[in-house]
């Protein structure tokens, strides 16, 4: 089976009728028939039922169909990107990321980095900080999405701040610090709280036990 054999298929499929794809293809109608069958035979059943002026498509041809224009569209696609990787347009970025940082950043950076440079494809790696910094040194990652904290212990790499958000504290509708306008740090040690993992997200516990420092009273991670 050779791509010739789809796109006289896709073009005999969606017409309907012999001599109009053989007129849209730029063949003559004997060979384009001759095409067909040897499609037939090469799949092992009908594609087409043969009527006096028209074709339609036998079951396993409407199935066959929707697999044939996704074969032809793959082949497209890897010609296009062979020429834009061929002409220096094209290439991979590897980006690492912390997804409770990164939520709202990423998707905006993903969508204007897709507009300016539409033949590079991104892959996303979801890391810890310790991870992330050293792909970075060793050129696995050539950017990465990370907390401020990771600045400065980690020389020969560039940081730039992209945003800057507020800490917070989650509770409950129910909860009563839900009203509260402000939450003392005092009022969170008094609760058991939900934290990240320790030993994937050490920079978060750094902050917390800088952030509580100095009330010499460390806050209660339950879980």
């Amino acid at each position: 089976m050779e791509l010739r054999h789809l796109r006289y298929f896709v073009a005999v499929a969606e017409l309907q009728n012999i001599h109009r794809a053989a007129a849209k293809l730029h063949v003559s109608q004997p060979p384009l028939s001759r095409q067909i069958r040897d499609l037939e035979h090469e799949v092992g059943v009908a594609l087409f039922e043969h009527k006096a002026n028209s074709l339609r498509l036998t079951e396993a041809g409407r199935a066959f169909l929707p697999e044939a224009r996704a074969a032809l569209q793959r082949v497209d696609d890897a010609v296009q990107m062979a020429r834009i990787v061929g002409t220096g347009q094209g290439g991979e970025i590897h980006v690492g990321y912390a997804p409770s940082l990164a939520a709202e950043l990423l998707t905006r950076a993903m969508k204007y980095f897709e507009e300016s440079s539409p033949g590079v494809r991104v892959r996303l790696h979801d890391l810890s900080t310790q991870l992330m910094l050293s792909g970075l040194v060793d050129g696995k990652l050539q950017v990465a999405l990370l907390g401020a904290s990771a600045i400065k212990r980690t020389a020969g790499l560039d940081f730039e701040e992209l945003q800057h958000y507020s800490f917070c504290v989650a509770v409950p509708p129910g909860h009563p610090l839900a009203h509260a306008r402000k939450v003392r740090l005092e009022q969170v040690t008094q609760e058991r709280l939900l934290g990240v993992c320790h030993s994937e997200y050490p920079d978060y516990h750094e902050f917390i036990d800088q952030l509580f420092a100095p009330l010499n009273r460390a806050p209660q991670f339950a879980e």
